[in-house]
């Protein structure tokens, strides 16, 4: 058996608009002034909060209030606003048709990624998913994917992160399993390559013959 832990934004969907959307409607609401695109793209891959709060330099009572704002905004209107990457419901299929389980692991909310998932339909094509979860503990990607392998009994050999920064590469890691960087996603080159992943990802249409290598066991 392969096990596939999938990250959402800059691997599986393209989430920048409604993110963005979601940071200028909380500053807003805050009455602060919203910090340029290139601060907020920072706050896409961490925990939003801790985002709110080491990022973008928000108090910690702040922060949690600007959380709020930002699911009332991302909740109803921006988890829409996306656009799948070419290549990622077929990767996702694929995986299904080899016989093999996609898990999704990403620090966007639990019920953010339930959502998105359902409404492109491709929930079918997922056999898990670890959000982001304080209750669960579930605060960074380690633990995350530290659970979905006790859960599955997944041997480190057998399974892969698949994901577009620095931290699903260290998180991967820590825990023991193979790194796929996806270089098309938010992280880039500059965050990537000095992150060492196992094998690195041009495109979104390049998931199919990394899946099928994976498989294959030449990976």
């Amino acid at each position: 058996m392969k096990y596939f832990f999938w990250d959402v934004d800059g691997t599986l969907v393209d989430t920048k608009e409604g993110v963005l959307n979601a940071y200028r409607y909380t500053f807003d609401k805050l009455g602060k002034p919203t910090p340029p695109d290139s601060v907020l793209m920072q706050g896409i891959g961490p925990a939003t909060e801790y985002g709110f709060e080491h990022i973008m330099n928000l108090d910690r009572n702040t922060a949690k209030t600007a959380f709020e704002y930002f699911c009332e905004y991302y909740g109803e209107k921006g988890i829409l606003e996306s656009t799948p990457y070419r290549g990622a419901e077929e990767a996702l299929a694929l995986v299904k048709e080899l016989g093999y389980n996609n898990y999704i692991a990403s620090m966007k909310k639990e019920e953010h990624c339930a959502t998105l998932l359902k409404a492109r339909g491709w929930d079918r094509y997922i056999d898990g998913l670890y959000g982001e979860n304080p209750a669960k503990g579930f605060t960074e990607k380690t633990a995350e994917l530290a659970c979905g392998m006790a859960e599955t009994g997944a041997d480190g050999r057998d399974a892969v992160i698949i994901g577009d920064k620095a931290s699903d590469i260290a998180a991967g890691k820590k825990t023991g399993i193979w790194t796929a960087a996806a270089l098309y996603g938010y992280g880039g080159r500059e965050e990537l390559v000095p992150a060492k992943a196992d094998v690195y990802i041009e495109t979104g249409e390049d998931l199919a013959q990394f899946i099928k290598r994976f498989a294959e066991g030449m990976v």
